[in-house]
């Protein structure tokens, strides 16, 4: 017998006894020493996640390692002198560790725990012995590191720790229970157990050397793989002509018969929108576009480093004390003057530079010597060796700005003679006049720069007159007024070519320093200093020439900075720009060329037959389209060569939608770039791409690449330089050889290429280009700048780079892994052929009259081919750089495939770059880069596997493991690992996340983390967030989710069928459908709503609350997940990650509730926001709730069907109200059904009947004792509303009721199965056990009796009588909990 008790805190307590007195004093005692404490009020086991407890393993491992330690040699003490009945030395040391040992309180944590105590020193033991013991042979050095590992492993142990034996409770490792141990035999089996335990570490060691292998033999089974025909037959047919994997390019678009002219138009226009070739004639014409807008990065990235360069000296110059600004004055003019050298007082230009170099080089000297007397500077100075040198990222601009000359000069007639000329006569010296009047849309030339308003005008206005006096003489009235005019003009910048936007390409200006029209048509502004001041010319020289006046003004030393950074980065990248663009012109062309008759794309006439709507002349402007002009080309392609703008081009005109597409890029960056839980996320699941592609294995790789990227962040991360390796020596790069690397691989498209900051990138420079009446301009960030710049300068900050660094990482990494494979195919198989897929190569080995579909090592051994760059020879001419052919199409081809296979921005689809600026979607450039390189990945295997070479068909099979390993193998496997390692099941991870998860986890690979003492989940991990190719597979996922629980809802099959579909089709275009982030905040604040349900403000709010909520909510989708504030409710509010640190310092625990109502695990968050990965914990009674407010509003709304026909005031017929009832009832049956579908994933996830009932009742469920019961009780109308329905009077008609059918229908669904065959099944699994336990009961009672050795004389056993059978019954009924 038992009493329950019920506590004065609402608790209630079982007492195992029938006397009530007795029972009560128990329960007293018992509330005195275990007071309740309240949710919240401190760290409570339900609290706890795993994260925080990986946190904390990791501590207590270590802690107990040293008390094993520590107390071996106390254990040693014991045995030789504990007498019975003293207390233990050894007990005392490990009570003292235990004080200082973090509790851990899942799985997880005692796993890690266990990891850290001993395979960690037992394997830092194991790799010392195998240093030591080189000289021995393989046998004898495992036997000396397993030795090793079981030492430490003895070393370490505690009491504590169970063995393998302990858990079967049997066995040579089961260890000697201590607790009734006393004396030497305390000490005996507590040194005992540490021999157990390390025995079996000794065995845990082999195992692990095991697992070293199992790597290097799956690698073994791939290769063998690779050797048989007939995958390698099968591969052939999968990339033959017209198969699914038929080898892209260049193959011309036919006709499909019988699919007619509408299917065909519809082909190309999907191609166009959604494909990387878009409407280009071929994916090689595409690639070479994409290569020039690669190399004109380049050619930014070595213009950023040469000025980064500069920067730094100048800080190291300034913040070490070296100058003053005066100082710094004269350094910005000695590289003004080194840079861009002018004549000056009778000083030819090259006297000039001589000069400045001499000064730049005694500021470098100056810096070394201050730097060699102070210890700390030398430190600081040692980080950025090489970086803070002026000569040499001066010397850096001028060659690349010289080289880029060489190549415009040697150029022919697309670019214009006169400027050709000009750069000709200015080479060494020439820089591009940039101004701000076409450069800044807040700069106002009559205010000028510094507010020196009068001297800027006034000179720019003397110099005009002068002009006009040499041009054509006039009363000074006519001439006041037109040079006010000309000045006018020039403001509005009307006078230049390409003067409606920002002049981004010198061949579409004759010459940027020249004035196209009005009266000073045909001059330059070389001789009207004071004109260009009043324009704002950038300059990094101090002094503005002084004017006819002679007068003149100093620029300020902010003024220089910016001006020589901008001349020089301007310079560059419109020089670059036409350059490549010739170049582009010039490879299509070459490219059609190298094409047979039937696949050409480019004709100098018209062909035979066709008309000219079909094929279209390009413009005959060799000036504008190079080595295209005159071409014919096909219609589709024609947009595409003409780049002319679509609607969705020109919607950055419109002022306000400019506003909106810069207000989505800034949110875009808020959530990411300054989120540091998304920036460990970028980084960690671009790892990713890398194993898709079957890239894993050389840590030295991943290493360097993560070394140079960050050098390129910011040269002060690096302490040291990376190791490269020459030959089989090892040294530290120079830094040098890192910016050279580097520019290589934006030079081939390799990085720089993020597709998320590709795409808010675009949108800041759409919104610039819309920007003259863009809201955000006029938003000042400090005195120089404002908002949208800022955003917009968020690549060239320490976060932006970081962001984009990370993902350049693991490209750089696969760059170099598919570079080694192809080098290692040219190696082993020199028989090998591969098929190139680099547009470049091809063009080039098809003029040397090598296939590029077939292209052997014996090809390219002795071939040399031109990188494009310039070198001077002996004699100082300009001449090609020529490098060896293998080396540079390898390095091309490991970069197409990459760029293949890894998402890239400049591959994004026509469709989805325009799609960026809708109001809807975020970064909707990822999920369609998953999309094209998953399928690309596949391609790209089964072209390998289906080559002649086995080297290259093992390639393929490695690259085919890995895109199924991305694609559902791990996902899987971490799925069944974490059901082991819980001991929970499938069908509680179904529950959860029909029930439990929120929306966009329904569909997710969702991992259980965590268990109860019963086996039910209480953590999950969001596998989703770790992959990026689970995009690719949501869809899918969502078919069979919304299959799964129509199944087990007991759906209708064409509601089964409806759900299906539309979850798949949501899963699939949400990414570009949904609002954008700035979007859902606005449509929030007319719905006064989030898409959670949570109210913005309340309708009791004042107007001024609303307009301050419904503000600070807009303002929550600019704040940068690195603010430690969030907006909840129209109020702002800690994060958890704050409330987390006021938790660890103190703070009142009442503030660092989370929003479940629980204390904040701050390992936990410490942990999430150093690996980006978060769990999530089911709060069951709470869901349920949730759940059934929400049907409850739903049973009310089916109830409103019925009671609106019935209420009508007009005439209804009492078969309509019959209808309507029924109507009624069947949507009710349906919510009603899922709440109990909900209730029935409750109990499997382990709430109790008592929990469940009391949660429906607090939520006010509709007929709890029938829901919970799986039965249904239909709504019948009320006495009220039949009256009324009856009722007729002069404002409504008598309805009639037909109570015999509504009755009837009533009595057939009073009483429903809810899930019928669910009950059958539960049924029909019941009998099974009844039938399985009465065999085992039979067949025990037969093993009794032939064990019984009966006399001849005795009868058989009779059968039980019926009074014992019923008992039995009874008993089994019980033992099976069946009624």
């Amino acid at each position: 017998m038992s009493t329950t008790i019920n506590l004065p805190d609402g608790r209630s307590l079982t007492v195992p006894t029938d006397d009530l007195e007795l029972a009560k004093k128990i329960a007293v005692k018992y509330a005195i020493d275990n007071p309740k404490i309240d949710r919240g009020a401190e760290l409570g086991e339900e609290d706890v996640s795993v994260m925080g407890d990986l946190i904390r393993a990791p501590v207590a491992g270590l802690v107990q390692a040293a008390a094993g330690v520590a107390s071996l040699p106390a254990e040693l003490i014991d045995l030789a002198t504990l007498e019975e009945g003293e207390e233990s030395t050894a007990q005392a040391v490990t009570d003292f560790f235990d004080k200082f040992t973090p509790d851990t309180h899942t799985g997880a944590g005692e796993a890690v725990k266990f990891m850290t105590q001993f395979i960690v020193p037992g394997g830092l033991a194991a790799k010392a012995a195998g240093k030591a013991g080189q000289g021995l042979s393989k046998a004898r050095k495992l036997g000396v590191q397993t030795g090793a590992f079981a030492g430490a492993d003895f070393a370490v142990a505690t009491p504590d720790v169970e063995t393998i034996g302990d858990f079967f409770e049997s066995g040579p490792t089961k260890r000697t229970d201590l607790e009734n141990l006393e004396g030497v035999d305390l000490a005996q089996a507590r040194i005992g157990n540490r021999f157990k335990v390390a025995t079996e570490g000794a065995l845990l060691s082999l195992g692990i050397t095991g697992a070293f292998a199992s790597p290097a033999v799956i690698k073994a089974g791939l290769d063998k793989a690779a050797e048989m025909d007939f995958l390698k037959n099968a591969a052939q047919k999968a990339v033959g002509k017209d198969q699914p994997f038929a080898k892209a390019g260049i193959e011309p678009e036919e006709a499909a018969e019988g699919f007619g002219k509408f299917f065909q138009q519809t082909k190309k226009k999907a191609e166009r929108l959604f494909t990387f070739k878009g409407s280009l004639p071929d994916r090689y014409v595409a690639d070479l576009k994409a290569s020039r807008i690669a190399q004109v990065a380049a050619q930014d990235q070595i213009a950023r480093n040469g000025v980064e360069q500069i920067t730094n000296g100048i800080k190291i110059l300034t913040k070490t004390g070296l100058q003053n600004e005066t100082d710094e004055r004269v350094a910005l003019n000695a590289l003004q003057d080194f840079i861009f050298a002018e004549q000056q007082s009778g000083l030819s230009r090259e006297v000039v530079r001589k000069n400045a170099e001499k000064v730049l080089i005694e500021l470098d000297e100056k810096i070394i010597n201050q730097v060699n007397k102070e210890p700390e500077l030398k430190k600081i100075f040692k980080r950025i060796k090489g970086e803070g040198s002026l000569v040499e990222g001066a010397t850096k601009i001028r060659d690349q700005i010289d080289n880029l000359s060489n190549r415009i000069i040697d150029s022919d007639d697309f670019i214009d003679d006169e400027l050709k000329q000009t750069i000709k006569d200015n080479r060494g010296f020439y820089g591009t006049r940039i101004y701000r009047s076409f450069n800044d849309v807040d700069f106002d030339p009559f205010k000028g720069v510094t507010g020196q308003v009068d001297q800027a005008r006034k000179e720019a206005y003397k110099n005009a007159i002068e002009e006009l006096k040499k041009t054509q003489p006039k009363s000074k009235a006519i001439i006041d007024d037109e040079a006010d005019e000309i000045l006018a003009e020039l403001a509005s910048k009307k006078q230049f070519y390409n003067a409606n936007n920002t002049p981004r390409n010198i061949t579409e200006a004759t010459t940027l320093d020249g004035v196209a029209q009005g009266i000073l048509k045909g001059r330059s502004l070389d001789n009207l200093p004071a004109v260009r001041d009043f324009l704002g010319e950038y300059s990094g020289g101090s002094r503005v020439i002084s004017g006819p006046s002679g007068k003149a003004r100093d620029r300020t030393v902010a003024e220089q900075r910016e001006g020589i950074e901008r001349r020089a980065v301007e310079t560059i990248d419109r020089m670059s720009k036409a350059v490549y663009k010739k170049e582009f012109f010039d490879n299509v062309v070459r490219h059609n060329n190298t094409l047979n008759p039937n696949n050409k794309f480019l004709f100098d006439k018209r062909p035979v037959g066709e008309s000219p709507k079909d094929f279209i002349q390009i413009e005959n402007n060799p000036k504008k389209f190079g080595a295209l002009a005159g071409k014919f080309v096909k219609e589709e392609n024609y947009r595409a060569f003409a780049d002319i703008p679509g609607f969705l081009d020109n919607l950055n005109n419109n002022s306000l939608y400019a506003t909106f597409l810069g207000v989505k890029g800034i949110s875009q960056i808020a959530k990411t770039v300054y989120s540091p839980i998304t920036q460990i996320r970028n980084a960690t699941t671009a790892s990713f791409f890398a194993l898709a592609n079957g890239n894993i294995g050389n840590g030295r790789d991943l290493i360097n690449s993560t070394k140079i990227i960050l050098s390129e962040i910011n040269q002060r991360v690096m302490g040291k330089d990376p190791i490269v390796t020459t030959g089989s020596e090892q040294r530290l790069a120079k830094k040098s050889e890192i910016d050279a690397y580097y520019k290589k691989l934006i030079d081939l498209g390799v990085v720089n290429s993020n597709a998320k900051v590709g795409e808010f990138e675009d949108l800041l420079k759409d919104a610039v280009t819309g920007q003259s009446g863009n809201f955000l301009s006029k938003i000042p960030v400090g005195s120089k700048t404002n908002l949208l710049q800022v955003a917009r300068n968020t690549q060239n900050r320490f976060a932006g780079k970081l962001y984009q660094g990370s993902d350049d990482v693991w490209k750089t990494y696969s760059w170099e892994m598919e570079l080694g494979k192809l080098k290692n195919v040219f190696k082993k198989d020199p028989n090998a052929t591969i098929s190139l897929r680099d547009a470049k190569s091809r063009i080039e080995l098809s003029e040397q009259g090598i296939n590029p579909d077939a292209v052997k090592a014996s090809n390219l051994d002795n071939l040399q081919l031109p990188t494009g760059k310039y070198v001077r020879n002996s004699k100082g001419d300009s001449i090609p750089e020529m490098v060896n052919a293998k080396d540079l199409i390898l390095e091309r081809e490991a970069a197409q495939i990459v760029k293949d296979t890894v998402p890239n921005y400049a591959r994004v689809p026509e469709f989805i770059t325009k799609l960026r600026r809708m109001p809807l979607g975020n970064f909707i450039a990822f999920p369609a880069e998953i999309l094209r390189t998953n399928a690309n990945i596949l391609q790209q295997a089964v072209r390998e596997i289906a080559n002649e070479s086995p080297e290259i068909r093992s390639i393929g099979m490695r690259r085919l493991m890995g895109s199924m390993a991305v694609n559902g193998g791990i996902g899987a496997t971490l799925t069944t690992a974490g059901q082991l390692l819980t001991g929970t099941d499938r069908d509680q991870i179904n529950a959860w996340k029909r029930s439990v998860a929120a929306d966009w986890d329904k569909n997710s690979i969702l991992i259980p983390v965590s268990s109860d003492k019963d086996g039910k989940i209480t953590e999950m991990y969001n596998f989703s967030y770790t992959n990026p190719y689970d995009y690719a597979l949501r869809p899918a996922r969502a078919i069979y989710n919304a299959v799964s629980n129509g199944v087990t809802g007991e759906k209708e099959l064409m509601s089964i069928l409806g759900d299906a579909t539309y979850d798949s089709i949501a899963e699939f275009a949400s990414p570009f459908m949904d609002e954008s982030i700035i979007t859902e905040k606005v449509l929030d604040l007319r719905r006064n709503q989030t898409r959670f349900g949570r109210q913005i403000w309340l309708e009791a709010d004042t107007f001024g609350d609303r307009t301050m909520k419904g503000l600070f909510h807009i303002l929550d989708g600019l704040n940068p997940g690195v603010m430690p504030v969030k907006v909840q409710s129209g109020e702002l509010t800690f994060k958890d990650f704050p409330k987390a640190v006021g938790s660890v310092v103190g703070v009142d625990p009442e503030k660092t509730v989370s929003r479940s109502g629980g204390q904040i695990d701050a390992a936990g968050e410490f942990a999430s926001a150093l690996t980006g990965v978060k769990t999530v914990k089911p709060y069951m009674e709470d869901t349920l709730m949730y759940r059934t407010y929400e049907a409850a509003d739903l049973v009310r709304e089916s109830a409103r069907i019925f009671n609106r026909v019935a209420k009508s005031r007009g005439k209804v017929s009492a078969d309509e109200i019959t209808n309507a009832f029924i109507k009624s009832n069947e949507q009710r049956f349906k919510k009603l059904r899922d709440l109990h579908v909900a209730i029935d994933d409750a109990r499997t996830l382990g709430l109790t009947e008592d929990e469940i009932y009391r949660t429906l009742k607090r939520a006010k469920a509709p007929n709890i004792e029938f829901l919970m019961q799986g039965k249904f009780k239909p709504f019948f109308p009320s006495t009220e509303t039949m009256i009324f329905a009856l009722e007729s009077n002069e404002n409504k008609l008598s309805n009639p009721f037909d109570i015999d059918a509504i009755g009837d229908f009533y009595s057939s669904q009073f009483g429903r199965d809810f899930r019928p065959r669910a009950i059958q099944q539960a049924e029909e699994e019941r009998r099974q056990k009844v039938i399985e336990l009465q065999q085992k009961l039979a067949d025990q009672a037969q093993q009794q009796t032939s064990s019984i050795d009966m006399p001849q004389s005795t009868q058989p056993f009779n059968r039980p009588s019926a009074g014992t059978a019923a008992l039995r019954q009874v008993e089994l009924n019980k033992l099976l909990g069946t009624d």
